[in-house]
């Protein structure tokens, strides 16, 4: 079973990424996420917090970025528009997201983003809780509903073979979790 401070111990202290996702549901969880972040640092490397995307990347490429944006969607497109800025970066800006929010549900939409952070989206109820057994459960839901592993679904995805609806965005993200697992 993976958790979600194995998850983000290793995108805080690898270059994973220059951008991480991570996801929560309620205030309550928004705090907790925030607050295992900070408990995962020394507190020499106290990271800043931002409210959007600019304040993020303006921040030295050293720091650990925590931003909490007061409109993820913006947030994301401006991410995804100037990703580049972001390619010197030695820690990562951790992106907190609503789940299920609409920035979230349209992170499959913004490929250029996506292709950087597959791999550092961290959801902490999920990994905080799946077993090994429910992983194997939702790989077989996942084989059953779209007729294709999840590898081979992102496959598709990244090839732009997939048509652009709710359906294909709800399984991206499922498939982006199980993916490896």
């Amino acid at each position: 079973m993976r958790s979600s401070s194995s998850t983000l111990w290793r995108i805080l202290t690898r270059r994973v990424s220059p951008i991480a996702i991570i996801l929560y549901g309620s205030e309550e969880e928004l705090d907790s996420a925030l607050g295992q972040v900070e408990s995962l640092l020394p507190s020499s490397l106290a990271p800043p917090r931002a409210r959007t995307a600019a304040e993020a990347m303006d921040t030295r490429p050293s720091d650990i970025v925590l931003l909490v944006p007061d409109d993820e969607t913006l947030a994301m497109d401006r991410l995804e528009s100037e990703r580049e800025r972001n390619l010197e970066r030695e820690r990562p800006i951790l992106v907190f997201l609503r789940r299920d929010g609409e920035a979230h549900r349209s992170l499959a939409y913004h490929p250029n983003l996506l292709s950087w952070v597959k791999s550092s989206i961290v959801d902490p109820e999920v990994l905080d809780t799946a077993t090994d057994e429910d992983l194997a459960e939702m790989r077989e839901e996942f084989q059953s509903e779209t007729e294709c592993t999840p590898e081979e679904w992102l496959v598709k995805h990244r090839q732009g073979l997939l048509p652009t609806s709710a359906f294909t965005a709800r399984w991206t993200h499922r498939a982006l979790f199980l993916e490896g697992t």
